[in-house]
């Protein structure tokens, strides 16, 4: 049944007879009159391309058997049968301002003859004189009403035909709205099918050694053309098929041309090459990639080669190029940078594509003069055959379905990757020290990784590295000249254009005023006391004391401590309360109670006496208790309060990626309780603990995410650090990690009893590579599929970079990655942000020490109402790494600075935040650059004495016991403490430091699940991964 629209096919004989009658030199444009006919097919007969076809397809919107059309220019005769000619006359009905369209229907095959005779004599008469007549050559077709059609056209004299095959083509060149619909929608069937099947089918065959044949896994994909259902395309699948057979090609035999077929031979781990042409709505798509096994570094150079001439063709084909020039421009572009490497280009770098596959009216050759027009739709296809190096033969090609439009180029099919590092897989076995070296740094190249000048320099001869030593550092301090303007011009631009606002605010949001606490609405809510009695009710959070005879009861919110202690025959209970004495708008956003209004008498301590302590220790303990309570429902409170609302996230119905087994941290249980299922969906991920507990992460709140393999390490992670917080078992975080230990499953492959002596440790060793590679590639997998489906990205420590420093008290191994400084083996985890860094001051930067120290100041040093929150400090890095790290943010551009002294950035800051404007005018961040003047070098000894009289304690002393002496910030270190003995609960009496005893702690815990520094240099596990 015909489905175009009488708008739509009105439309399209009307751009018909158009091109019809403008003036051109093809046979079309000299003739009288032009037919075009088509065949009978038998059921699920599988027909090829014609150009008749094509016509009826765009003209009908489909293609429409037994059907014959004559053109004239008043008239068209369509002779069909009856079922079609239902369908057709619906079509030709209210036309105007188009030829009269007359049918000629025949219903038996016995009728055919009879209704094509009389159809020719009311067309054409009786034909006495010369007349030309259009039609497509080389375009046979079966059927009665075909044959009757063929012997009339070749009749001869005085009929004279003339080949309209190129006109059509050139008809059909450039496609309109609904044609391009069509096409993107094959393009994301072929897409579709190319990363969620083909892709993960070649990994499964390579990982698993599987015997699969070419033809075999060519099957395989073209089921999938067929029914895209199965891969959740939601898409007509009657409107699917395939463009060819998809071509698979490895093990030194390859066809580059589009006629190639898959053959019987086995998958082969060396050099693959893989075409998939989905069809929808008769429209076609195409892509082509190679995968790289184990290659050379030949094969890998060609490679990057013939990336830099597609990208040279797609430079190229704008509207108004010649065809033949895009051509010469990439063989030229391939002499340049290789020589002879162009004699292995292919003879044409593509051709047109639509509703034929291989439009060859619109070849990318050397001969072709046509010129590109928008809305033109190319097979971008380069590829160098016929190659050989130490292994054997090889080819490799790449294509694109791409549209031309206004001034450049709109692939489809670039969801399919094909950089270096994404088509380049290296299989298990060597052991070769110096290999993995190599690799590391060619994966890096591919990254476009910045390398340390310890890399370089092993690259490097020792002569070449000296004599471009100074050459880089030139480069490097004239770059960071550039990035010190730049940013002294952006910081007067942002200060300009801001609205002065009090930064410090007196009653922070979030925080609830005093006032708004309520034990009693009303003194007859009290409960029975007894006279002269403290008595703490739990159900109304409140404390009751007796003054002067009346019981007076104090929200819990109110008090800041308690303490009891014994002299005598008495025991003291002494009750400390919060008030505003000595609270600066700096201190106020510490506390969960607040004071509404300061010009009120408040009463700051309360002390009791009895001869019974039994009373006293029990309220002590309701007091703690209580408190405990309350401090920790406000702190949920104020964490939910400060979580920005996530948008739900849609569950995929069908198959999703996953990965099982992987615990979380922050942790959601012990031991297996804490073992879930982590899901890939539509718009975000979702984690399913076994105990039930689900945690969701939506891909739009994901500012980083990290995929680091488990090599010298204990685990495999993934890791997200995200733009809001969330919740994680009752507490608000911005890090969630995903992680599978590999030690644990090592020792699970074997229920075998254990041997003795080396046998034993060999094949444990053995063991433990092969539970660490398999868990590496399902985490690998896992994030390739969701970079293939999903607009995210994993950043992948790079581990050839990293140093160790102590951003806090212990001293990590830190990794740079793309755009961060991360420490993702610790937990709680270093992440730095690189994006979100103003400049970098390297400290303590003198021959005589051994190590240095750099400092990150935040972008938002200029609003963050913490000052300690604007920068970190990360101590202790060796000095051989000074080199490296400042090539590392140079090409980052950061702007950094050196410094023979640690600042008090504390006082710097608040300084500098006291005048931003008369800061910025006076140059900015250059008082710390030695070179700028002696101003700057009087700033900085100013700074270094500031420094040598700084103690950390100084910013936060205590006042002297006359007066009150604020908690710190109210967090889950308060409820730690506000569990342990009474004299935490002190206000004068100093105890032990806490903080202090924790952070040791922790570091010592950190050191126990680190493997040891020399297991970590010496490790030779190797790992499958796609470079």
């Amino acid at each position: 049944m015909v489905t175009r629209s009488q708008e739509d096919f009105a439309r399209r004989l009307r751009s018909l007879y158009s091109f019809w009658e403008m003036e051109g030199s093809g046979g079309l444009h000299s003739s009288e009159a032009f037919a075009v006919a088509s065949g009978k097919t038998e059921q699920d007969e599988v027909t090829g391309y014609s150009r008749s076809l094509s016509l009826f397809v765009w003209l009908f919107g489909e293609e429409i058997q037994e059907t014959v059309l004559f053109f004239r220019k008043e008239q068209l005769s369509v002779i069909t049968n009856a079922e079609n000619c239902t369908s057709l006359k619906n079509l030709a009905k209210n036309l105007t301002e188009l030829p009269k369209l007359t049918f000629f229907e025949f219903s038996q095959e016995s009728d055919i003859e009879t209704t094509f005779q009389e159809a020719v004599k009311a067309t054409f008469g009786e034909i006495n004189e010369k007349c030309v007549l259009g039609v497509v050559r080389k375009d046979p077709q079966r059927g009665k009403l075909y044959e009757l059609f063929d012997q009339y056209i070749n009749k001869g004299p005085p009929l004279e035909t003339v080949a309209i095959n190129d006109d059509i083509a050139t008809l059909l060149q450039v496609k309109d709205k609904e044609e391009l619909d069509r096409i993107r929608t094959a393009a994301t069937v072929t897409t579709t099918i190319f990363n969620k099947f083909l892709i993960p089918r070649i990994e499964n065959v390579l990982d698993e050694g599987k015997k699969v044949s070419h033809e075999k896994l060519s099957e395989q994909v073209e089921e999938y053309m067929f029914s895209p259902e199965k891969l959740n395309l939601k898409v007509d699948s009657n409107l699917c098929d395939a463009c060819y057979p998809p071509i698979i090609q490895s093990g030194g035999i390859y066809d580059l041309k589009p006629s190639a077929q898959s053959d019987r031979n086995i998958l082969s781990p060396d050099c693959i090459v893989c075409s998939i042409g989905a069809r929808y709505g008769s429209y076609c798509s195409n892509v082509t990639r190679t995968f790289l096994v184990d290659p050379t570094n030949e094969r890998r150079e060609n490679y990057g080669i013939l990336l830099s001439v597609v990208a040279k063709a797609i430079e190229q084909i704008r509207p108004g190029v010649k065809l033949r020039t895009v051509y010469e421009e990439v063989l030229n572009e391939l002499k340049r940078l290789k020589p002879g490497l162009e004699q292995h280009l292919t003879k044409n770098i593509g051709f047109g594509t639509g509703i034929e596959f291989r439009d060859s009216s619109l070849l990318i050759s050397p001969k072709n003069e046509r010129e590109v027009k928008p809305n033109m739709v190319f097979n971008l296809s380069v590829g160098l055959q016929q190659l050989n190096d130490s292994i054997g033969n090889y080819a490799l090609q790449v294509a694109d379905t791409v549209i031309v439009v206004e001034d450049n180029l709109s692939i489809l099919t670039d969801k399919v990757a094909k950089d270096l590092k994404e088509v380049t897989y290296y299989l298990e076995g060597e052991e070769d020290e110096e290999a993995d070296r190599e690799i590391s740094r060619q994966y890096l190249d591919d990254m476009n990784v910045p390398q340390s000048t310890s890399l370089r320099r092993r690259n490097r001869g020792a002569d070449e590295v000296e004599e471009n030593f100074v050459e880089d550092e030139e480069k490097r301090k004239k770059h960071q000249q550039e990035l010190a303007q730049r940013k002294l011009q952006e910081a007067q631009q942002r200060l300009s254009g801001k609205n002065s606002k009090d930064r410090d605010s007196s009653q922070p949001s979030g925080a609830k005023a005093a006032d708004e606490y309520t034990a009693y609405k009303d003194a007859s809510l009290l409960p029975p006391l007894r006279p002269r009695q403290i008595f703490v009710d739990m159900d109304a959070e409140a404390l009751i004391v007796p003054i002067n005879g009346m019981a007076v009861p104090f929200h819990v919110a109110t008090i800041k401590n308690a303490s009891k202690s014994d002299e005598g025959h008495f025991t003291y209970l002494r009750i400390n309360f919060h008030v505003p004495v000595s609270i600066g708008p700096q201190n106020r956003s510490n506390y969960v109670a607040k004071v509404p209004n300061l010009e009120k008498d408040f009463i700051k301590e309360l002390s009791f006496r009895s001869t019974s302590p039994v009373n006293l220790n029990e309220c002590l303990r309701k007091i703690k208790e209580l408190r405990k309570r309350f401090i920790s429902r406000e702190v949920a409170e104020r964490e939910k309060e400060s979580l920005v609302e996530q948008e739900a996230l849609i569950l995929d119905k069908g198959r999703v990626p996953q990965l099982v087994d992987v615990s979380i941290r922050p942790f959601a249980g012990k031991g297996k309780l804490n073992s879930g299922i982590l899901e890939a969906h539509s718009n975000g991920f979702r984690y399913k603990a076994k105990t039930g507990f689900v945690v969701d992460i939506l891909y739009r709140n994901i500012k980083h995410a990290f995929f680091q393999e488990a090599k010298s390490e204990i685990i495999v992670v993934l890791h997200f650090h995200l733009k809001h917080a969330i919740m994680i078992g009752g507490k608000k975080t911005q890090d969630v990690q995903f992680y599978t230990e590999v030690m644990e499953g090592a020792i699970k492959l074997s229920n075998s009893r254990r041997r003795n002596f080396d046998q034993e440790e060999v094949e444990e060793e053995q063991r433990e590579r092969e539970m660490r590679n398999k868990i590496n590639r399902a985490f690998y997998r896992f994030v390739k599929e969701v970079e293939n489906g999903n607009a995210i990205e994993f950043d992948i420590p790079y581990r050839e970079l990293c140093f160790s420093g102590a951003p806090a008290t212990a001293t990590l191994t830190l990794v740079p990655t793309l755009h961060c400084i991360v420490d993702l083996i610790d937990w709680p985890p270093f992440i730095l942000s690189l994006p979100d860094v103003e400049i970098a001051c390297f400290e303590r930067v003198d021959f005589s020490l051994k190590s240095f120290d750099i400092v990150f100041i935040y972008k938002n040093f200029e609003t963050e109402p913490d000052v300690k929150k604007c920068f970190v400090r990360i101590s202790s890095i060796p000095k051989e790494e000074l080199k490296s790290l400042q090539s590392f943010l140079d090409e980052q551009d950061i702007k950094y600075y050196e410094s023979r002294v640690s600042l008090n950035w504390t006082d710097v800051l608040k300084s500098i935040r006291s005048d931003l404007s008369g800061f910025y005018e006076e140059g900015g961040w250059e008082f710390l650059n030695p070179d700028s003047s002696e101003e700057g070098s009087g700033d900085e000894e100013e700074a270094a004495s500031s420094e040598a009289s700084y103690n950390p304690s100084d910013s936060e002393s205590e006042d002297d016991s006359d007066e009150y002496e604020p908690d710190e910030e109210v967090d889950t270190k308060e409820l730690e403490e506000s569990s342990g003995g009474e004299a935490e609960l002190s206000s004068e009496e100093e105890g032990l430091d806490w903080d202090e005893m924790e952070r040791r702690a922790a570091e010592e815990d950190k050191e126990k699940r680190r493997y040891p520094e020399d297991e970590r240099e010496n490790s030779q596990s190797r790992k499958r991964s796609r470079r």
